[in-house]
Protein backbone atom coordinates (compact mmCIF):
# COMPACT_ATOMS: atom_id res chain seq x y z
CA UNK A 1 0.00 0.00 0.00
CA UNK A 2 1.56 3.06 -1.22
CA UNK A 3 1.81 6.68 0.47
CA UNK A 4 -1.45 8.38 1.22
CA UNK A 5 -2.11 11.81 0.78
CA UNK A 6 -4.49 14.35 1.50
CA UNK A 7 -5.14 18.30 0.54
CA UNK A 8 -5.47 20.27 4.01
CA UNK A 9 -6.07 24.17 2.70
CA UNK A 10 -5.00 26.39 0.30
CA UNK A 11 -4.33 30.27 0.52
CA UNK A 12 -6.65 32.61 -1.43
CA UNK A 13 -5.25 33.67 -4.85
CA UNK A 14 -4.97 37.29 -3.68
CA UNK A 15 -6.00 39.94 -0.89
CA UNK A 16 -5.78 43.33 -0.37
CA UNK A 17 -3.44 45.02 2.07
CA UNK A 18 -2.73 49.26 2.05
CA UNK A 19 -6.11 49.65 -0.93
CA UNK A 20 -3.51 47.36 -3.03
CA UNK A 21 -3.30 43.75 -3.85
CA UNK A 22 -0.89 41.59 -3.20
CA UNK A 23 -0.56 37.40 -3.57
CA UNK A 24 -0.29 35.14 -0.06
CA UNK A 25 2.21 32.72 -0.01
CA UNK A 26 4.22 30.02 1.84
CA UNK A 27 7.72 29.91 2.38
CA UNK A 28 8.82 27.39 4.79
CA UNK A 29 7.14 24.93 7.63
CA UNK A 30 8.77 24.80 11.10
CA UNK A 31 8.81 23.48 14.72
CA UNK A 32 9.00 25.94 17.05
CA UNK A 33 11.29 24.35 19.74
CA UNK A 34 8.47 23.04 21.96
CA UNK A 35 5.11 21.14 20.18
CA UNK A 36 3.83 23.44 18.05
CA UNK A 37 3.99 23.50 13.71
CA UNK A 38 4.15 26.99 12.07
CA UNK A 39 3.58 27.88 7.99
CA UNK A 40 5.10 30.78 7.76
CA UNK A 41 5.02 33.17 4.50
CA UNK A 42 3.86 36.38 2.66
CA UNK A 43 0.78 38.34 4.44
CA UNK A 44 0.59 34.66 6.83
CA UNK A 45 1.53 33.18 9.85
CA UNK A 46 -0.03 29.76 10.62
CA UNK A 47 -0.27 27.63 13.74
CA UNK A 48 -1.07 24.10 14.27
CA UNK A 49 -0.54 21.99 17.39
CA UNK A 50 -0.97 18.19 15.12
CA UNK A 51 -0.03 19.62 12.15
CA UNK A 52 -3.65 18.42 10.67
CA UNK A 53 -5.56 21.62 12.20
CA UNK A 54 -4.44 25.16 11.59
CA UNK A 55 -5.42 28.32 12.74
CA UNK A 56 -4.19 32.06 11.18
CA UNK A 57 -2.33 33.64 13.56
CA UNK A 58 -1.28 36.72 11.79
CA UNK A 59 -3.43 38.56 13.88
CA UNK A 60 -2.61 42.49 13.84
CA UNK A 61 0.74 41.93 11.55
CA UNK A 62 -1.75 42.94 8.53
CA UNK A 63 -2.15 46.16 10.15
CA UNK A 64 1.08 47.26 9.22
CA UNK A 65 0.15 46.06 5.80
CA UNK A 66 2.07 43.56 3.61
CA UNK A 67 4.82 41.63 5.55
CA UNK A 68 6.64 38.55 5.58
CA UNK A 69 7.32 35.84 8.45
CA UNK A 70 10.39 34.42 8.45
CA UNK A 71 11.26 32.26 11.63
CA UNK A 72 8.94 31.55 15.08
CA UNK A 73 10.76 30.04 18.47
CA UNK A 74 8.87 29.00 21.95
CA UNK A 75 11.24 29.82 24.26
CA UNK A 76 11.32 31.65 27.62
CA UNK A 77 7.33 30.53 28.27
CA UNK A 78 7.04 32.76 24.97
CA UNK A 79 6.63 32.79 20.72
CA UNK A 80 8.96 34.89 19.09
CA UNK A 81 8.53 35.82 15.60
CA UNK A 82 11.07 37.79 13.29
CA UNK A 83 9.10 38.87 10.61
CA UNK A 84 9.81 42.19 8.09
CA UNK A 85 7.41 44.76 6.99
CA UNK A 86 7.72 48.30 5.60
CA UNK A 87 9.10 49.52 8.46
CA UNK A 88 11.89 47.00 8.91
CA UNK A 89 12.83 43.29 10.14
CA UNK A 90 11.48 43.24 14.26
CA UNK A 91 11.45 40.56 16.63
CA UNK A 92 8.29 40.24 17.81
CA UNK A 93 6.56 38.54 21.36
CA UNK A 94 3.10 37.09 21.69
CA UNK A 95 1.27 38.63 24.08
CA UNK A 96 -3.19 38.38 24.49
CA UNK A 97 -3.45 37.35 21.02
CA UNK A 98 -1.06 40.60 19.21
CA UNK A 99 2.42 40.31 17.92
CA UNK A 100 4.60 43.22 20.20
CA UNK A 101 7.76 44.38 18.64
CA UNK A 102 10.60 43.48 20.80
CA UNK A 103 13.70 44.95 18.73
CA UNK A 104 14.45 45.72 15.17
CA UNK A 105 17.38 43.94 13.59
CA UNK A 106 19.63 44.87 10.91
CA UNK A 107 19.50 42.27 7.86
CA UNK A 108 20.00 42.44 3.89
CA UNK A 109 17.24 39.61 3.76
CA UNK A 110 16.12 36.78 5.42
CA UNK A 111 17.02 35.38 8.51
CA UNK A 112 16.94 31.71 10.21
CA UNK A 113 16.62 31.55 14.19
CA UNK A 114 17.12 29.09 16.81
CA UNK A 115 16.83 28.51 20.45
CA UNK A 116 18.03 26.84 23.39
CA UNK A 117 17.83 27.04 26.77
CA UNK A 118 17.34 30.64 27.86
CA UNK A 119 18.62 31.71 24.83
CA UNK A 120 17.83 32.79 21.03
CA UNK A 121 20.49 32.89 18.19
CA UNK A 122 19.73 34.53 14.56
CA UNK A 123 21.55 34.18 12.17
CA UNK A 124 21.37 36.99 8.48
CA UNK A 125 23.29 39.12 6.26
CA UNK A 126 24.25 42.86 6.47
CA UNK A 127 26.26 44.41 3.56
CA UNK A 128 27.24 41.27 2.30
CA UNK A 129 28.84 40.30 6.38
CA UNK A 130 27.05 36.83 7.51
CA UNK A 131 26.51 37.00 10.75
CA UNK A 132 25.49 35.16 14.00
CA UNK A 133 23.52 37.45 16.67
CA UNK A 134 23.14 36.26 20.19
CA UNK A 135 20.03 37.47 22.82
CA UNK A 136 20.06 36.63 26.71
CA UNK A 137 17.09 38.87 27.42
CA UNK A 138 13.84 37.38 25.55
CA UNK A 139 14.89 39.42 22.06
CA UNK A 140 15.26 43.24 23.51
CA UNK A 141 19.44 43.27 22.92
CA UNK A 142 21.54 40.99 20.42
CA UNK A 143 25.11 40.59 20.65
CA UNK A 144 26.65 40.06 17.32
CA UNK A 145 29.75 37.99 15.66
CA UNK A 146 30.89 38.43 12.23
CA UNK A 147 31.27 35.23 10.79
CA UNK A 148 34.91 34.91 8.60
CA UNK A 149 33.23 34.15 5.44
CA UNK A 150 30.21 35.39 3.03
CA UNK A 151 26.85 34.07 1.95
CA UNK A 152 23.60 33.48 2.52
CA UNK A 153 22.00 31.83 6.05
CA UNK A 154 20.37 28.77 5.48
CA UNK A 155 20.04 27.41 8.97
CA UNK A 156 21.07 27.50 12.80
CA UNK A 157 20.99 24.99 15.05
CA UNK A 158 22.00 24.86 19.17
CA UNK A 159 22.73 22.15 21.50
CA UNK A 160 22.44 22.14 25.48
CA UNK A 161 26.18 21.84 24.82
CA UNK A 162 27.04 24.88 24.15
CA UNK A 163 27.76 23.78 20.61
CA UNK A 164 25.71 24.81 16.83
CA UNK A 165 26.01 24.73 13.29
CA UNK A 166 25.32 27.54 10.91
CA UNK A 167 24.94 27.08 6.88
CA UNK A 168 25.23 29.41 4.24
CA UNK A 169 25.45 29.41 0.83
CA UNK A 170 27.41 31.66 -1.72
CA UNK A 171 26.59 31.36 -5.62
CA UNK A 172 30.44 32.48 -7.23
CA UNK A 173 31.33 32.72 -10.67
CA UNK A 174 32.81 29.30 -11.79
CA UNK A 175 34.47 28.45 -15.27
CA UNK A 176 33.12 29.17 -18.91
CA UNK A 177 30.74 31.86 -17.39
CA UNK A 178 28.72 29.89 -15.52
CA UNK A 179 27.66 30.26 -11.37
CA UNK A 180 28.34 27.91 -9.39
CA UNK A 181 27.05 27.41 -5.75
CA UNK A 182 28.92 26.61 -2.41
CA UNK A 183 27.67 25.68 1.13
CA UNK A 184 29.75 25.79 4.25
CA UNK A 185 29.36 24.80 7.18
CA UNK A 186 30.32 26.48 10.55
CA UNK A 187 30.39 25.21 14.03
CA UNK A 188 30.65 26.75 17.68
CA UNK A 189 31.57 25.01 21.00
CA UNK A 190 31.66 28.37 23.01
CA UNK A 191 27.47 29.39 22.81
CA UNK A 192 28.36 31.12 19.36
CA UNK A 193 31.29 33.85 20.69
CA UNK A 194 33.18 31.97 17.98
CA UNK A 195 32.81 30.48 14.96
CA UNK A 196 35.26 28.03 12.32
CA UNK A 197 34.31 26.57 9.10
CA UNK A 198 34.23 22.95 9.57
CA UNK A 199 32.90 21.69 5.98
CA UNK A 200 32.17 22.34 2.55
CA UNK A 201 29.70 21.37 -0.25
CA UNK A 202 29.28 21.90 -3.77
CA UNK A 203 25.50 22.40 -3.78
CA UNK A 204 22.67 25.22 -2.96
CA UNK A 205 21.90 23.83 0.50
CA UNK A 206 17.47 23.85 -0.12
CA UNK A 207 16.82 22.17 3.70
CA UNK A 208 18.49 21.70 6.58
CA UNK A 209 16.82 19.16 10.05
CA UNK A 210 19.19 18.23 12.64
CA UNK A 211 20.04 14.81 12.81
CA UNK A 212 21.08 12.25 15.81
CA UNK A 213 24.75 13.43 18.19
CA UNK A 214 24.58 16.96 16.61
CA UNK A 215 24.66 15.77 13.32
CA UNK A 216 22.82 17.64 10.17
CA UNK A 217 20.43 16.18 7.42
CA UNK A 218 20.92 18.36 4.21
CA UNK A 219 19.39 18.76 0.96
CA UNK A 220 20.38 20.68 -1.98
CA UNK A 221 20.66 21.56 -6.12
CA UNK A 222 21.75 18.79 -8.25
CA UNK A 223 20.27 15.79 -6.70
CA UNK A 224 22.84 16.28 -3.26
CA UNK A 225 21.04 14.58 -0.02
CA UNK A 226 24.07 14.74 2.41
CA UNK A 227 24.79 13.75 6.28
CA UNK A 228 27.16 16.13 8.64
CA UNK A 229 28.72 15.43 11.62
CA UNK A 230 32.08 16.76 13.29
CA UNK A 231 33.93 13.07 13.46
CA UNK A 232 33.03 12.25 9.86
CA UNK A 233 32.47 15.65 8.41
CA UNK A 234 29.61 16.19 4.84
CA UNK A 235 29.04 12.66 3.46
CA UNK A 236 27.28 12.55 -0.03
CA UNK A 237 24.90 10.26 1.02
CA UNK A 238 22.73 9.73 -1.90
CA UNK A 239 22.55 11.73 -5.26
CA UNK A 240 19.04 12.40 -6.47
CA UNK A 241 17.84 13.67 -10.21
CA UNK A 242 16.05 16.35 -9.04
CA UNK A 243 16.98 18.93 -6.45
CA UNK A 244 16.15 17.93 -2.45
CA UNK A 245 14.15 20.71 -1.96
CA UNK A 246 13.06 19.63 2.07
CA UNK A 247 14.45 17.32 4.72
CA UNK A 248 13.33 16.51 8.40
CA UNK A 249 14.43 13.97 11.39
CA UNK A 250 11.75 12.49 13.50
CA UNK A 251 13.40 10.17 16.14
CA UNK A 252 15.03 7.72 13.73
CA UNK A 253 12.76 8.58 10.81
CA UNK A 254 14.39 10.58 7.84
CA UNK A 255 12.83 12.39 4.97
CA UNK A 256 14.01 13.90 1.84
CA UNK A 257 11.23 15.68 -0.66
CA UNK A 258 12.78 16.21 -4.46
CA UNK A 259 11.50 18.76 -6.96
CA UNK A 260 12.31 19.10 -10.65
CA UNK A 261 13.27 22.11 -11.92
CA UNK A 262 11.30 22.64 -15.07
CA UNK A 263 7.66 23.92 -14.74
CA UNK A 264 5.22 22.06 -13.88
CA UNK A 265 7.37 20.04 -11.70
CA UNK A 266 7.15 16.75 -10.50
CA UNK A 267 8.14 15.80 -7.10
CA UNK A 268 8.97 12.49 -5.13
CA UNK A 269 9.15 11.93 -1.40
CA UNK A 270 12.22 9.77 0.05
CA UNK A 271 12.03 7.43 3.88
CA UNK A 272 14.76 6.32 5.42
CA UNK A 273 14.84 4.36 8.98
CA UNK A 274 18.53 4.78 9.74
CA UNK A 275 19.86 7.68 6.66
CA UNK A 276 21.57 5.38 4.33
CA UNK A 277 19.12 3.15 2.96
CA UNK A 278 16.25 5.12 1.35
CA UNK A 279 12.78 4.44 -0.22
CA UNK A 280 11.57 6.18 -3.05
CA UNK A 281 7.82 7.38 -4.27
CA UNK A 282 6.49 10.41 -6.74
CA UNK A 283 4.09 12.77 -4.88
CA UNK A 284 0.98 13.37 -7.01
CA UNK A 285 -0.06 17.23 -6.50
CA UNK A 286 1.12 20.86 -8.25
CA UNK A 287 2.79 23.69 -6.90
CA UNK A 288 6.51 24.10 -5.66
CA UNK A 289 7.97 22.41 -2.62
CA UNK A 290 9.31 24.82 0.01
CA UNK A 291 9.01 23.04 3.60
CA UNK A 292 8.08 19.43 4.50
CA UNK A 293 7.57 18.26 8.74
CA UNK A 294 7.21 14.76 9.99
CA UNK A 295 4.53 14.51 12.59
CA UNK A 296 5.72 11.12 13.37
CA UNK A 297 7.96 8.23 12.12
CA UNK A 298 4.65 7.41 9.97
CA UNK A 299 3.18 10.61 8.27
CA UNK A 300 4.16 14.20 7.54
CA UNK A 301 3.37 17.69 6.54
CA UNK A 302 4.43 18.92 2.98
CA UNK A 303 3.87 22.35 2.32
CA UNK A 304 4.18 24.33 -1.44
CA UNK A 305 3.80 27.47 -2.48
CA UNK A 306 -0.10 27.78 -1.87
CA UNK A 307 -1.44 24.92 -0.25
CA UNK A 308 -0.39 22.41 3.12
CA UNK A 309 -0.90 18.51 2.57
CA UNK A 310 -1.28 15.76 4.51
CA UNK A 311 1.03 12.47 3.86
CA UNK A 312 0.72 9.21 5.96
CA UNK A 313 1.35 5.22 5.68
CA UNK A 314 5.57 6.67 5.29
CA UNK A 315 7.61 3.11 5.00
CA UNK A 316 11.32 2.22 4.52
Amino acid sequence: MGISIRHIFSLPRQMYLDGGEVRPSFRRLARDGVKGFWALGDQQVFYSQNGIDWTDFSLNLREQGSFTAYSVLNALGNVFLFCRNRHGVFAYTLHNREWVPNSEIEVDSSLVACSVSDELYISGSLDSCAFVSRSTDGAQSWRKTILDGEGVPVSITMSSLNAGTCCLWQSYDGPELRLDDRSSLYFTSDSGANWREVATASTMVLGVAAAKQDGLLLGGSNGQLLLFDLRMGIRTIRFNQSDVVAVDVFEDAYLAVTETQESPGTHSILFSRDGMKWSEEELDFQGRINGAILLSPLDAVISTTTSLYHCSRLSP
